[in-house]
């Protein structure tokens, strides 16, 4: 299923800059994986991709409209109390609920989140959730930001893409294929208009430590996607620079924010 979102992810990337609407489309199937989907509202709206968005609702409403013609309400009646009790199980690690057996690290080794991270090292769950929601609002920010502003593209994709894990608190290790959608961009802007042999070495660093991602004592995965944004954030602040100085954002090379 991770691979079928990423998937999805990419191709509304894709899309997104030329074809809004069929863009909107692929966001709008994501419906099956909405913690994925969180930061793409940020981003629609912060680059006013009103057709993107519009066709992505409209997808969403068709589908669960769909679904429940062929397996009733009933799911969708449920879903909200479900999520709740989940999160309960899953994100709490009650052992005897869980009935696990071996070190709670291992547990959450697996969850490539910060709050995995938290968890991992041994902070309790109040100090992870506050953690986990200071990145949450922090990438939102980040992400806002950047989409708003003129540059490039690919440097907006891959801030999407490196940014969506480090959002959620709920992201298992088969959720680390992202990180190609981010490193293509990256390669994408690389081929634009070069890459420092600084960035050379932390991609790929950030490629190597992606490997150790079922290791299941600390997650790498949010210091893969921090790195990774970290990257994407130094290439948007230079070209910012350098709009800055060649009279903003009409100067040649640079995107202007689509006006759909």
């Amino acid at each position: 299923m991770s691979f079928l979102a990423s998937s999805l992810l990419r191709a509304a990337l894709v899309f997104l800059e030329r074809r809004p609407v069929l863009a909107g489309v692929f966001i709008g199937c994501l419906t099956f994986k909405p913690r994925w989907r969180i930061l793409l509202p940020v981003a629609l709206i912060a680059s006013r991709q009103w057709r993107a968005f519009a066709s992505a609702a409209i997808v969403a409403t068709l589908l669960a409209s769909a679904s429940m013609v062929a397996f009733g309400a009933g799911a969708w009646e449920a879903f909200p109390r479900e999520v709740v009790a989940q999160a309960g199980v899953n994100l709490s690690y009650h052992p005897d609920l869980l009935q696990l057996r071996y070190d709670p690290r291992e547990y959450w080794g697996d969850y490539q989140t910060i709050f995995g991270l938290v968890r991992a090292l041994q902070g309790s769950a109040v100090a992870a959730w506050l953690v986990q929601g200071i990145a949450t609002c922090g990438v939102s920010i980040i992400v806002w930001f950047v989409w708003r502003s003129p540059v490039r593209y690919s440097l907006k994709a891959a801030t999407l893409s490196a940014a969506i894990l480090l959002a959620t608190p709920y992201g298992y290790s088969t959720d680390m294929n992202v990180i190609a959608i981010a490193v293509a961009f990256l390669v994408r802007d690389h081929m634009q208009s070069g890459l420092s042999r600084g960035e050379e070495l932390l991609l790929l660093a950030a490629l190597g430590i992606s490997l150790t991602c079922n290791f299941r004592l600390v997650p790498p995965g949010p210091v893969v996607m921090m790195t990774l944004l970290g990257v994407t954030l130094h290439r948007a602040l230079r070209q910012g620079r350098q709009l800055c100085s060649v009279g903003g954002p009409n100067a040649p090379g640079v995107q202007s924010p689509p006006s759909s």
